[in-house]
């Protein structure tokens, strides 16, 4: 019975110290284009906040689940851990997309209008975020103030977000903003030379936040491999899905960016499609490999998206 009772004791203290050994506290910063900061550490909780890519944070403890507490410079809150790399920000912005000229405001708050048809709508500052409403184009709104690209605004006493491409203000002035998506690719990469770029890493190990050849996790492996033949994407894996453009997966080309998970809303691994039936990617805890996508464990491939 003793040895038992000893037993167990081991295995708890065991687990908290594994448990411990890898919590981490410290500087991060923002690997999205606009992070939503909740109430508490789950998707269900409120949002608070919102926080532009390379925002400096520190991680003040994990709160479970894929979740950390932070705090920044105006605040504190939640935010989902795969959003964030360890360390500080980049001085120079970590990625470049095309510009486009839009209307937007001298100052934050005034009525405006809805100048596309069929806007969406949402519950946050994100393309993840649920449609709340679809406006069409002249729709009156009254515009409460921005959060990085989105304006939050009002319509018959609700309140949401819609993304400033498609707000005109009064008082308006003309100034440049970041498209959202990458539409096009403008040089002449093919689908083989975003393979071959991705072969040379071959055996290179994961490491969480990686990006070089010292060490990837799956979305740095697709980042870094796109951006060497001078494509610009996003940097974490679930933002991958909404770059490029849709793909049937029955019609794969080698270059194709894999997504898997349980959803499209869902992504929690990517790679690169190399022909085949076959996948080149960091896996968690292993290595950069190549093998079939039906290796993949746990995971389904729920998406797949073209740039080139």
């Amino acid at each position: 019975m003793k040895r038992l009772i000893t037993f167990i004791f081991l295995i708890v203290l065991i687990s908290i110290l594994t448990t411990t050994a890898f919590a981490y506290v410290g500087p991060a910063f923002v690997a999205t284009n606009n992070l939503n900061v909740y109430d508490g550490g789950g998707w269900n909780c409120n949002i608070i906040d919102c926080l532009p890519r390379n925002t400096n944070v520190t991680i003040e403890s994990d709160a479970g689940y894929g979740w950390y507490k932070i705090s920044y410079d105006s605040g504190s809150g939640y935010v989902a851990g795969y959003y964030l790399l360890f360390g500080i920000a980049p001085e120079e912005p970590v990625q470049t997309r095309p510009t486009q000229q839009i209307s937007t405001p001298v100052s934050n708050n005034g009525n405006g209008s809805i100048c596309a048809d069929e806007v969406n709508m949402r519950g946050g500052p994100s393309l993840q975020s649920d449609v709340i409403n679809c406006l069409s184009n002249g729709t009156a709104i009254n515009i409460h103030g921005a959060c990085g690209d989105w304006y939050e605004v009002d319509y018959n006493g609700i309140t949401g977000y819609i993304y400033g491409t498609y707000v005109r203000r009064n008082g308006q002035v003309t100034t440049t903003v970041i498209e959202p998506i990458v539409e096009e690719n403008e040089t002449q990469t093919t689908g083989n030379d975003i393979v071959n770029a991705a072969m040379q890493y071959l055996g290179v190990p994961y490491i969480w936040g990686g990006e070089s050849a010292r060490g990837f996790d799956c979305s740095g492996l697709v980042y870094i491999v796109y951006k060497q033949n001078g494509i610009n994407i996003n940097r974490v894996a679930q933002d991958m899905y909404y770059n490029g453009r849709e793909v049937n997966l029955n019609s794969l080309k080698p270059g194709d960016i894999l997504l898997f998970g349980s959803s499209i809303y869902n992504i929690r691994h990517v790679g690169i499609y190399t022909g085949n039936g076959m996948v080149i990617h960091s896996s968690y805890g292993d290595a950069v490999r190549n093998q079939s996508i039906s290796e993949i464990q746990g995971m389904t491939l729920v998406g797949a998206r073209r740039l080139v």
